[in-house]
């Protein structure tokens, strides 16, 4: 008896462990240019200027936005959805990574070809390493300060504490 009830008390332990779990959304330019910002009307190239960000644009998965602002004035490249990867290129401006309004960010990665080490994030705290720059903190919003040229093929948003609703 004892045996089967031990055995109880870990299934309804693990079942309640496993529906709170942190939500993962992935934002993939590389794949995924083309729907994250239809306004685009193509990509840029040594050749063509379709992919430049001239404005603020933002896309949103699951509740999670990032908003790509337009260069800094001043600054003399676009911001901009490359021809290849990887292919968000950011000169200047800003990233805003945003969690629905009851949620926090725990954690983001960001898979890039190139990162400047004096880009910035406005809370918590970044560590960066070849291809990778990884944010943890605990923040509705996290803004980073791009300080110059920033190649990102994919950024990974893991909110804390989400539960699965049945």
């Amino acid at each position: 008896m004892n045996k089967f009830l031990r055995y109880s008390l870990s299934l309804v332990l693990a079942f309640v462990a496993s529906v709170t779990f942190a939500q993962e959304v992935t934002f993939d330019f590389d794949k995924d240019y083309k729907t994250l910002f239809p306004e685009l009307t193509g990509t840029s190239s040594s050749t063509s200027h379709d992919g430049d960000i001239t404005k603020t644009m933002t896309c949103t998965t699951n509740g999670i936005s990032v908003a790509v602002s337009a260069k800094t004035p001043g600054s003399s490249t676009d911001n901009r959805i490359w021809s290849s990867s990887p292919r968000l290129r950011m000169y200047s401006g800003t990233l805003t990574i945003q969690a629905p309004a009851d949620k926090k960010i725990a954690s983001i990665d960001i898979i890039n070809g190139k990162w400047n080490n004096n880009n910035k994030a406005d809370v918590g705290t970044i560590n960066s390493t070849i291809n990778n720059s990884s944010w943890t903190g605990d923040a509705n919003k996290v803004v980073y300060t791009i300080a110059a040229n920033t190649q990102i093929k994919s950024i990974k948003v893991m909110l804390a504490g989400t539960k699965i609703e049945y």
